[in-house]
């Protein structure tokens, strides 16, 4: 039943809004809300104001409406005090009509400074009025912008464009089409725009060509301006989030820095616009130092929390009436004046990290570990989780060395948590945890690619391969850089070895680049780059790819299998195979897995609130044909984007699930054959789904062995 014309809960979190119909053209809203970390408000209601127009800016809980009908014709609308202003007709020719593209209101009108902005895409002018006001002013800034298109080397009909506008401590600015720069909007004391200044340029980070799309906000909170960014794969419809990068302005130094930790604020993007909100301090824990964004035609709202660098994601509304729009909006009610502004900490500097020391030196003073025969000890340090056995070895010299076996263990899945300046590994057997310093010069390196122990990170073209259980970094030689980035990695053995070969591959439409090396830790080797032709149509996602029977498999984004062959002459072949066709349809993640000596491919998607996997298998008489299957046997998966690969299980309670690299709560989760339902490590109840789960950004699995090399403790 809808509700009234109000909504319950103003002055607190923003509102998000889904659009859809109910009988003909009738236009209703499901207005929903956050209430605690799991919890969620909704309420159906029809608003008149709504019916036709679309929500494109927000202040201080005044809305700017654009009539979908009319594109000329805008308004301001206050929902919780019923409050309307109708702006003057936007008057334009057939042959100057502008797409707005991007809209600001600045303030809310009781303001007398308040401005409504309209910046179209196709015209280098800002189109602005005052409430009140019964015209439009225009402001053209071709010439104002025109060093710096130069600069820019912009095509003659390539306009500078501004967009993605934002107000804050009183003043405007904006970004530009080329996602660089921060421009500030120059207002005079009548509020008429007389200049537009560039105020600070916005460097390229070097991940951003690992995807095919680059979502940038500007978004004011507390009184600071930030940048952030989001790095997508996949099309408009079925996106990842690759990478989220934070970074706040400090107009001391005129300058962009980024931002490991928060404090007191929660931001919420939109496609139109983006708000935010102060989270008092007894609800920090829940609601602050968190990014929510939602994405085209998808129900699920995503929370990107800023400290860890992980994603979790929800369905807040699991009966959402369909159909609705593309992009919900979100709506920011008035904020209470008295709350208590407090600055989020900008790391300027990398902080050192501190090492606590293992009290190592001397021999245990009590009980009686240290009187048992060596054997003994590491007998009992064979038995012990992988975790377990780490900490295992730091009880004193005696453990250390008396542990020194071969033993293998379950998997860990491996993470950076760069704002604490560590490594985390959680077994994926027991609830365990533990954590290892990252070194200084790894600090901003990103974990790409994994094999038994090693990680394989990189930072713009510098690569390195480190083990994180002894502390070995091997530099490999720099990878060649034509301002694109290496989208994936794979190496056929350890960097160490000798006979070690890897590839990195990057992916132009029709072009693949293909990076190989071989003996990548030698220090006289260097990658060699070959051009190779690619069927437009193929689109690889960002998944690790499989070295399997002398060649490397990559999967498309529509299920379909790419292949570099590397001949023993050095000769190296790229193809897109025609066959096998993709297994399935609407699936929203893919992977693909060696096990027992076959490809595997995994599809997850969703249908409702419940969750769905299917596996299929290569079949190996002319791999031509996927088999779906239903049993791993002995074997269990474990999936991520930098590494997949299957483990033989030791214990058949480990057997036939499928990892993730996802926690519920603190325990990992994975999915049983065996039951047909999401479990979390410990927990004997299921889950319906991954919803509500969370997902570290830059993690791997790693197989550890406790063969140390050059290990001291």
């Amino acid at each position: 039943m809808e509700g009234s014309k109000s909504l319950s809960a103003t002055g607190k979190y923003p509102w998000l809004i889904y659009n859809h119909c109910k009988g003909g053209s009738r236009v209703i809203q499901t207005f929903c809300t956050k209430t605690s970390t799991d919890s969620f408000q909704i309420e159906l209601k029809s608003f008149p104001e709504l019916q036709k127009n679309k929500v494109v800016s927000c202040s201080q809980g005044w809305l700017l409406l654009s009539d979908n009908d009319n594109v000329l014709h805008y308004s301001i609308w206050n929902p919780t005090a019923s409050e309307s202003i109708d702006l003057p007709r936007l008057v334009r020719s057939k042959d100057n009509k502008p797409i707005i593209t991007s809209y600001l209101l600045s303030s809310a009108p009781s303001d007398p400074n308040c401005l409504i902005l309209l910046f179209p895409n196709n015209h280098p002018v800002i189109i602005y009025c005052r409430p009140g006001d019964e015209q439009w002013a225009e402001f053209n800034y071709e010439e104002s912008t025109r060093s710096r298109s130069e600069s820019l080397e912009l095509e003659k009909d390539d306009y500078y464009i501004l967009n993605n506008p934002v107000s804050c401590n009183g003043k405007i600015y904006a970004g530009s089409s080329c996602n660089r720069d921060l421009v500030l909007i120059n207002v005079d004391k009548s509020s008429n725009i007389h200049s537009v200044s560039l105020f600070s340029e916005v460097g390229w980070d070097w991940y951003h060509s690992h995807s095919n799309r680059l979502n940038t906000f500007l978004v004011e909170s507390g009184d600071q301006l930030f940048s952030i960014k989001l790095c997508i794969d996949g099309s408009e419809v079925n996106q990842d989030t690759l990478v989220i990068e934070v970074d706040v302005f400090n107009f001391v130094t005129n300058s962009w820095e980024k931002v490991r930790s928060g404090n007191g604020w929660a931001i919420f993007l939109g496609s139109e616009y983006s708000v935010s909100c102060p989270i008092p301090p007894d609800l920090e824990e829940e609601f602050g130092s968190y990014i929510y964004f939602t994405k085209p035609k998808d129900e699920t709202l995503y929370s990107y929390r800023i400290e860890d660098e992980t994603l979790t994601q929800y369905l807040p509304c699991p009966n959402l009436p369909k159909p609705w729009h593309l992009l919900p909006t979100w709506i920011m009610p008035p904020v209470d004046d008295d709350h208590n502004h407090r600055e989020l900490d900008i790391i300027h500097q990398q902080q050192e990290f501190e090492e606590e020391e293992n009290s190592i030196s001397g021999e245990a003073k009590e009980g009686n570990l240290c009187d048992m025969p060596s054997d003994i000890i590491g007998l009992i340090a064979g038995n012990l989780s992988f975790v377990d056995y780490i900490n295992f070895r730091c009880v004193n010299r005696l453990c250390a060395s008396s542990a020194r076996t071969n033993n293998s263990f379950s998997p860990c899945l491996v993470f950076s948590e760069r704002s604490e300046g560590v490594f985390s590994f959680v077994d994926s057997n027991m609830k365990a945890k533990y954590s290892v310093p990252i070194p200084d010069k790894l600090r901003d390196y990103t974990i790409r690619y994994s094999k038994e122990n090693w990680l394989l990170m990189d930072k713009d073209t510098s690569l390195f391969a480190f083990n994180p259980l002894n502390n070995e970094t091997i530099q490999l030689p720099d990878t060649p850089h034509y301002g694109l980035a290496i989208s994936s990695f794979i190496s056929t053995s350890l960097p160490s070895s000798s006979d070690s070969l890897a590839i990195g591959l990057v992916y132009m439409r029709s072009i693949v680049y293909a990076y190989i090396i071989k003996g990548p830790g030698d220090e006289d080797e260097e990658w060699c780059d070959v051009e190779l032709e690619n069927d437009p149509s193929f689109q690889p996602c960002f998944s690790a790819p499989v070295f399997y029977l002398g060649s490397f498999y990559y999967i498309g984004k529509d299920g379909r299998l790419g292949v570099v062959l590397v001949q023993d002459d050095g000769e190296v072949d790229w193809r897109v195979l025609d066959k096998p066709r993709p297994p399935c349809k609407h699936f929203r993640q893919h992977f693909l897995a060696e096990c027992d000596g076959g490809l595997l491919s995994v599809f997850l998607g969703h249908k409702g609130n419940r969750g769905w996997i299917r596996i299929f298998k290569l079949n190996p008489s002319g791999l031509e044909e996927w088999e779906e299957i239903s049993t791993l046997g002995c074997y269990s998966l474990y999936l991520s984007r930098s590494s997949s690969f299957a483990a033989i299980e030791e214990r058949p309670n480990m057997a036939n699930r499928i990892y993730f690299p996802r926690f519920y709560q603190d325990d990992l989760v994975y999915y049983s054959l065996n039951t047909k339902k999401y479990h979390s490590v410990g927990r004997e109840d299921s889950l319906a789904n991954l919803f509500g789960t969370r997902m570290p950004m830059f993690c791997a699995w790693i197989a550890p062995t406790t063969r140390y090399k050059n290990a001291s403790i």
